[in-house]
């Protein structure tokens, strides 16, 4: 009866795990319930070898009618119950029986009452059957046993029968579904045998689990993450990923990039201007996302039998086969499993099917409203995301925007600042130059030429400055000598810090010298004429370190950096010594992070990008032409 096999599937609903794999053992607690030794009647589980039985499998079974006594030596498990009471029981060999509290009348038809011995006894193994002399033959025809069982009941020293209106409900453990198995019933014959008649279908009512605990990503989806080093992440982040790739409508749009708020902004979703113009065959993401909810649990979509079937599915990269499913809910399994083989050819769903999986009995009316919640999800699920892939696109066109000013302001700053050092530092050189040549009136042109060529002072000043060579100029016997002295210092661990800089300020230059960043530190050549202060500061995460010495030697050589930790205030106040070259590093320091910043950004997004390339392959195993749905370059990064 319907109801009665849907109050043994309620029972039966969160212990579906212990039987879904393997023979294993439920903890139900059965208040009351003790075990001693008894006898029954023998059930077996049974198919012939014959083509022409219908198939079936071992996760329901309606037990029949008791039918002969049971002498066979096999120890008995007794339950005492309570009539009042709805019942699960579970034998030590893992077989639950569901009772109704009406599942046992007397002899008069009634039900019975007060308290009542269930008797049960199995042999679920073939060292089982064979120790107890059971036989597995029906009608002298060979069977192979999926497992044996006997049931029987009394109620004051009296045997009941099973109420035909509230049957027993039984599952039964197994190591593996097979096709055709069937129930038959035990008959004596006179030599004390068991011949096995009246075989039935075996029912299978499919038994939901919590949804969420179940894997509909696609086929080989966790593997490859964890070959590219993803393996660790959660379920959230790997979920996020997932959905990430999500079709849009606008199947042409080249600029829209996709990141939903719960899909950590993963990029790439949407089709570039030169691999997509056609849609891409591939089950859409979202509506596995729309499906993948406590919404669709106590249905069909959450058990293990569709879980299996999704795989499949995904191979076909045919989402109107996953519809089949979605919207038609209140179908056995296997009805559903003849169309998807009708509509694909996919031998598979006719292997599916031959398995004969039920359904989980749903109310018509539900099955209704969760199509059209379906419906309406998936359509509000994808306007979701293509109006957060727009907004994402366009927070990542702003962030791109905002770095090329800050980039190109700090590039006219940088060209400013070296030219107006270049022109400072060329006539104080010019200047001195003059001085120690003897004039007194400053740097004119005056020189006298010996050769041909530009052998004027003013040049090999020039060409001094521009190369940063010390120089000697010799004129009407006096000699001028512009000195450059190389300059080193080196900083102890350097390679600790995420980003250090070593500054020059020099009395008389326009502003901040940035000096060449070495391996283990930085150099620079000190013109003589000048006195330069020395200014590092590094970063570690966040914590600033700084070093400062004035008054450089003239002489250069080198020195050791010993950094120390500063806060934001003490760094602050060192660098506004000198108020214009200290704006001028601040302001610099300031674009560095800002740059730090932006590139992390785009290497993350183009990380992301080189991710979702190699999950490409898994996401559309039938898109052998074409790349991962991806942004044009310059919306990644600029």
């Amino acid at each position: 009866m319907p109801n009665e096999k849907e109050e043994f599937k309620k029972v039966a609903n969160n212990s579906y795990k212990k039987f879904s794999n393997a023979k294993s053992l439920w903890k139900w607690g059965i208040g009351g319930a003790i075990t001693i030794a008894a006898a029954g009647i023998l059930i077996p589980l049974a198919v012939k070898n014959s083509s022409d039985n219908p198939s079936g499998d071992l996760n329901n079974i309606a037990v029949a009618d008791s039918l002969i006594k049971d002498d066979v030596k096999i120890q008995a498990q007794h339950f005492l119950l309570n009539s009042k009471n709805d019942t699960v029981l579970e034998t030590k060999d893992g077989i639950v029986f569901a009772l109704s509290k009406e599942s046992f009348v007397d002899e008069n038809g009634k039900p019975a009452e007060g308290g009542i011995d269930v008797v049960v006894k199995e042999a679920m193994s073939a060292e089982a059957i064979m120790t107890s002399g059971l036989s597995t033959t029906s009608n002298g025809e060979l069977l192979e046993t999926g497992g044996m069982f006997y049931i029987s009941a009394y109620a004051n020293g009296k045997e009941l029968k099973i109420n035909p209106n509230k049957p027993v409900h039984a599952q039964v453990p197994t190591d593996e579904i097979k096709p055709g198995m069937m129930l038959f019933s035990g008959e004596k014959l006179p030599n004390g045998q068991i011949n096995w008649v009246n075989p039935i279908e075996l029912e299978k009512y499919l038994v939901p689990v919590d949804i969420t605990s179940l894997n509909f990503y696609p086929p080989n989806y966790e593997n490859k993450l964890s070959e590219l080093g993803y393996g660790e992440k959660g379920k959230k982040w790997k979920d996020s990923l997932y959905f990430s790739f999500t079709e849009t409508p606008e199947v042409v749009a080249p600029e829209k990039q996709a990141s939903l708020d719960d899909l950590v902004g993963f990029l790439g979703s949407g089709p570039t201007e030169k691999k997509m113009k056609v849609q891409k065959k591939f089950i859409n993401p979202i509506k596995i996302k729309t499906i993948w909810n406590a919404k669709f649990n106590n249905t069909l979509l959450a058990t293990k039998e569709f879980e299996e079937r999704l795989k499949v599915i995904f191979s076909t990269c045919d989402n109107s086969l996953l519809e089949l499913y979605i919207n038609n809910i209140e179908k056995n399994m296997y009805e559903i499993d003849d169309m998807a083989f009708a509509k694909s050819g996919n031998a598979k769903f006719k292997e599916f099917a031959e398995r004969k999986d039920g359904k989980v009995k749903v109310n018509e009316a539900f099955a209704k409203n969760l199509s059209k919640y379906y419906e309406q999800q998936s359509k509000k699920n994808q306007e979701a995301i293509t109006a957060l892939r727009d907004k994402f696109y366009k927070k990542q066109n702003e962030l791109n925007q905002q770095f090329k000013k800050a980039q190109n302001d700090h590039a006219k700053k940088e060209v400013e600042i070296a030219s107006n050092n270049f022109a400072k530092e060329y006539e104080k050189n010019k200047t001195e130059v003059y001085k120690q040549l003897g004039f007194k009136e400053g740097p004119v042109y005056k020189a006298t030429i010996t050769s041909i060529g530009w052998n004027n002072i003013d040049k090999y000043v020039m060409d001094a400055t521009v190369s940063r060579t010390t120089t000697k100029i010799t004129y009407n016997g006096k000699t001028a000598t512009i000195t450059y002295k190389p300059f080193g210092v080196e900083v102890a661990d350097k390679a600790s810090y995420d980003r250090i800089y070593a500054y020059l300020l020099a009395d008389g230059l326009y502003s901040f010298q940035r000096m060449n960043e070495q391996e283990a530190g930085f150099t620079e050549k000190l013109n003589g004429f000048f006195t330069y202060r020395l200014v590092i500061v590094g970063y570690k995460g966040e914590q600033a370190y700084l070093f400062q010495q004035d008054a450089l030697s003239k002489d250069g050589g080198k020195i050791i950096a010993d950094m120390k930790t500063v806060n934001a205030d003490e760094l602050k106040s060192a660098l506004q010594q000198n108020n214009k070259m200290s704006n001028d590093v601040i302001e610099d320091l300031h674009f560095e992070k800002i740059k730090v910043e932006n590139d992390k950004r785009v290497n993350e997004n183009m990380k992301m990008e080189e991710l979702r390339e190699n999950l490409w392959p898994v996401i559309a195993p039938c898109d052998l032409e074409t790349a991962a749905p991806a942004v044009k370059a310059d919306s990644i990064a600029q």
